[in-house]
C-alpha cells in the first residue's frame, strides 16, 4: 500500500547563521529532486530560531562573567550545546548573549530534570557582579 501523501518534520540546527541558511538550502534543493516519477515535495519553514553564535563581542562579556566569577572563586567555563532558548533570539539581533548562567541543574526537559538549590546564591552573585561590570564599561 503506498500513501497518497506523507509528512515528514525536521529540525535543522546550526552554530552559524550562515550554516542554518546553508542547511536550509540543501533541505530545499534535496525536496526539489524527484525521486520517485510522479512525485512533488513541499518544503514549509515553520520557525526559525538563530543560532547563539560565537562572537568577538559575546567572548568579550565572557571574559567579564569569567573575570566576576574568579573573584568569587568560582571556575566558569564556556561550551557551545547547540540548544535553542530565548537566548538565541536575543543573540540573533546582534546582542553580545550569553547563556547558562542559572544554577547548576540537569536532565533539562525531562521528568528527572533537577535543580541543585544550593548554587542559587552563587549563580546570583556571578550575574549580579557581571552586570556591575558591564554596566562600568558603558
Amino acid at each position: 500500500i503506498v500513501c497518497p501523501e506523507a509528512e515528514l518534520r525536521i529540525e535543522v540546527r546550526a552554530g552559524t547563521t550562515a550554516g542554518l541558511h546553508l542547511a536550509a538550502d540543501a533541505v530545499r534543493a534535496l525536496a526539489a529532486r524527484e525521486v520517485v516519477p510522479g512525485t512533488t515535495t513541499t518544503v514549509v519553514q515553520v520557525d526559525l530560531c538563530p543560532p547563539m553564535e560565537d562572537t568577538p563581542a559575546a567572548r568579550a562579556v565572557f571574559a567579564v562573567a569569567r573575570g566576576a566569577a574568579a573573584d568569587l572563586g568560582v571556575a566558569v567555563g564556556a561550551a557551545a550545546t547547540g540548544g535553542v532558548g530565548d537566548a538565541n533570539l536575543i543573540a540573533g539581533t546582534g546582542v553580545p548573549t550569553l547563556d547558562g548562567l542559572g544554577p547548576v541543574g540537569g536532565a533539562d526537559h525531562t521528568p528527572q530534570e533537577w535543580l541543585d538549590t544550593s548554587t542559587v546564591p552563587t549563580r546570583v552573585a556571578i550575574l549580579a557582579a557581571t552586570v556591575a561590570r558591564l554596566g562600568r564599561q558603558s
